[in-house]
């Protein structure tokens, strides 16, 4: 950890709650001495205690304001993403060589949470409260009064929601981009699994719409098959969705429709007491049933 990167960022202004609580734990994963920062996304979640997506919004957010910068690095054999490393404004625009080999480790590689960061206890289960741990008595948190300044409660998830520390990010656009006929730049697909995440999209709907269109497009010439980042971004895998399935009134409406338009194969397939039931409802007469050869 940098207590000089961990001071630079509660002092910030200006942001969120929640983006501070980001930017603090950033913080607390730089290595002073060598400007490392590439904590792993899904522990980077879990210690500011939001889903994977939330967390993305406030990195998104943290960038844009210039406070940090993300390098992501993709194995070139795999195609899989390795952790991505961030740049604190703090280190003056100077970023650390990254490193092309995944054998190599990093000078902080931060597949454990930092040293002194809270562990979670047989008590409370979650890392943060500021109750003593049976055995030491003393506070969980190594600074109690963070959270307080913040203006967030300890033990409260920042995201004011339900987490979803178990979700991996990385493993579901693995498998998505494993199911789609067409994958394409593999960040700007991920970026577009964020955005529908977002949007409430349901990752194994996704993942299952990926594989329908699949079967949709067997025997395709690629040419025609779409990028599975413009398929996302278009919305096009809410065509692939399983249908709802229609109410009693919804059949209703379309079985009377079908009356008085005067298709006269209804008959065959609508009961007289249906269609007793239709005209009651007052959807269609009892002549047009007559008509097309009902007896209600």
């Amino acid at each position: 950890m940098s207590h000089a990167a961990t001071n630079w960022a509660i002092k910030q202004r200006g942001l969120k709650p929640a983006a501070k609580i980001v930017l603090w734990h950033l913080a607390d994963c730089h290595n002073g001495h060598t400007g490392q920062c590439n904590p792993r996304q899904v522990l980077l979640a879990e210690m500011c205690e939001m889903s994977q997506s939330t967390l993305n919004v406030h990195l998104a957010e943290l960038e844009k304001r210039g406070l940090i910068k993300r390098h992501r690095n993709v194995d070139p054999s795999t195609k899989k993403r390795r952790a991505t490393h961030y740049t604190l404004a703090m280190d003056d625009g100077e970023t650390p060589q990254i490193p092309n080999s995944g054998n190599r480790t990093w000078p902080q590689d931060v597949d454990q949470p930092p040293q002194d960061v809270a562990e979670p206890t047989p008590e409370s289960g979650d890392g943060i409260s500021e109750k003593p741990t049976p055995d030491s008595g003393q506070s969980q948190l190594r600074n109690p009064e963070l959270y307080k300044n913040l203006g967030i409660e300890p033990g409260i998830c920042v995201s004011q929601g339900t987490t979803h520390m178990d979700f991996d990010f990385d493993d579901f656009a693995d498998r998505f981009l494993a199911k789609h006929p067409r994958p394409g730049d593999r960040e700007a697909t991920e970026d577009a699994l964020r955005r529908a995440l977002e949007d409430g999209a349901d990752p194994e709907q996704l993942i299952r719409a990926a594989e329908a269109y699949g079967r949709e497009q067997a025997g395709n010439k690629p040419a025609f098959i779409a990028y599975s980042e413009n398929w996302l971004r278009k919305g096009r895998w809410k065509a692939h969705l399983p249908k709802p399935k229609a109410t009693e009134a919804e059949v209703a409406k379309s079985i009377a429709e079908s009356i008085r338009a005067g298709k006269h194969w209804v008959a065959t397939h609508v009961s007289d007491a249906r269609a007793r039931e239709l005209v009651r409802l007052g959807l269609v007469s009892r002549e047009e049933c007559e008509a097309v050869g009902l007896s209600p």
